[in-house]
């Protein structure tokens, strides 16, 4: 004890010749002596004020973004109040969780170190590793999507991020799919093949490849390297398209196979190289309404019958089936869905040489998420539930949530300990858990 409290009383020591010896060093150096990591602050700032009560604010020229774990944003004015180790009162600075912003209260670290940084986003702790900050990073200005995405001449009805995050790719009723530059947030190419409403894309895992369902029912492969089609429409279904999802990259090579689900009720696996149909899932007896391709390497179906069936992949066949639900099954979301849908690809932007090693990475990065737990379902349903499951350990589900109308939309955050729904009702809700 006597060790840690000489310690942070030299710190402090240090702190005070700092900021009162007349020679005020930059924000960074004053986050580092507070045993705090500069890369807190985007890279640049200049302009800053600091007293001897450890109250600071910093300036910069425009609203900006960066990049970690997840996506930080940073006010034109930043500012808190500095003690030794921690951050608080803190205002400006946003964390992205799913698709919402949360205001970041406060920011601390251990001391001594354990190497983890918290941020206090007003419900919970986010933890991250203490290395992301080491280094300032760079700071995307802010900019509004509205003026610049404009392309489609009828209303937008799917997108889906690229696994990389670099590009987004958008179907609209116009029966196209466009391409989109997140750098630049430019179009690149339009894609056309099909012939009604496109509902549904989906990415290959490596993200040479994207595939597109329709209102017809008919799938679309293109190369989004030059938005030309890769054969021709993929027929089989004989009503529209509900949803489509990838073979995770660590359980196949990339691209793979992908499963696609239709109102006639059926599911159908596809061979990406083969462009053609291998396995047909039927048992169902009301249109699927969803579906999704786990990373254990099961296949789960969501249908108007009330039910979710799960299924083994190799031949077919029907593993589990899932009861409970009074009305339609309309979402389903997996607590591995962040890590499967970007497989080998994080926030470093690394690149893959080969096949094997993009595979290796992305078993690593889902067995990291997953840990010892089973993986999760969360269903929603017209009944005004939604269910948490877990398939692979039971039939029954874990928990039952209340609190909606018809519930129309879930989604589990990137490390699965939140869910996000949506309904009817018109209420968001997040749920712990």
């Amino acid at each position: 004890m006597v060790p840690l409290i000489s310690s942070i009383f030299l710190h402090f020591i240090f702190i005070f010749a700092v900021v009162v010896n007349g020679e005020q060093d930059s924000i960074y150096e004053i986050l580092k002596a507070h045993g705090l990591p500069m890369g807190l602050l985007p890279k640049g700032i200049t302009q800053f004020e600091y007293d001897d009560t450890g109250r600071f604010e910093v300036h910069l020229d425009q609203a900006c973004n960066a990049k970690f774990e997840s996506e930080l944003r940073y006010d034109r004015n930043v500012s808190g109040t500095l003690s030794y180790g921690e951050i608080g009162a803190l205002s400006g600075i946003s964390a992205q969780e799913l698709f919402l912003w949360f205001p970041v209260k406060g920011i601390r670290v251990d001391v001594p170190s354990s190497g983890l940084i918290y941020f206090d986003v007003g419900v919970v702790f986010k933890q991250f590793s203490l290395s992301l900050f080491e280094t300032p990073r760079d700071c995307i200005a802010v900019r509004e999507c509205a003026g610049l995405c404009q392309g489609h001449t009828e209303a937008v009805l799917s997108v889906a991020f690229s696994p990389d995050g670099r590009h987004l790719a958008s179907g609209a009723g116009d029966t196209t799919v466009r391409l989109w530059d997140l750098n630049t947030q430019t179009p690149m190419f339009t894609c056309t093949g099909h012939k009604n409403w496109v509902l549904s894309i989906a990415w290959s895992p490596d993200g040479k490849h994207l595939v597109g369902g329709s209102k017809s029912g008919e799938l679309q492969c293109w190369d989004p390297h030059t938005g030309k089609p890769t054969g021709n429409p993929l027929n089989g279904h004989k009503k529209w398209n509900t949803g489509i999802s990838r073979e995770p990259v660590h359980l196949n090579a990339p691209r793979g196979r992908f499963v696609s689900a239709s109102k006639d009720g059926d599911a159908r696996i596809w061979n990406d190289s083969l462009k053609k149909c291998v396995i047909c899932l039927s048992g169902h007896t009301l249109a699927l309404t969803c579906v999704k391709w786990g990373g254990d390497g099961v296949i789960y179906t969501g249908s108007q019958d009330c039910t979710i069936k799960v299924w083994e992949t190799s031949q077919g066949k029907l593993i589990r089936e899932l009861k409970g639900h009074g009305h339609w099954v309309n979402p389903l979301a997996l607590s591995t869905e962040y890590v499967l849908r970007t497989g080998a690809f994080d926030h470093t932007g690394k690149e893959y040489s080969t096949s094997e090693e993009m595979k290796k990475v992305a078993l690593e990065r889902y067995n990291k998420m997953k840990g010892n737990a089973p993986e999760r379902l969360v269903s929603g349903s017209d009944d005004f539930t939604m269910f948490l499951q877990e398939p692979s350990v039971s039939k029954r589900h874990k928990v039952r949530m209340t609190g909606h109308q018809q519930v129309f939309a879930v989604d589990s955050s990137p490390v699965g300990e939140r869910v996000a729904s949506g309904g009817k009702d018109r209420v968001l809700k997040l749920w712990m858990g």
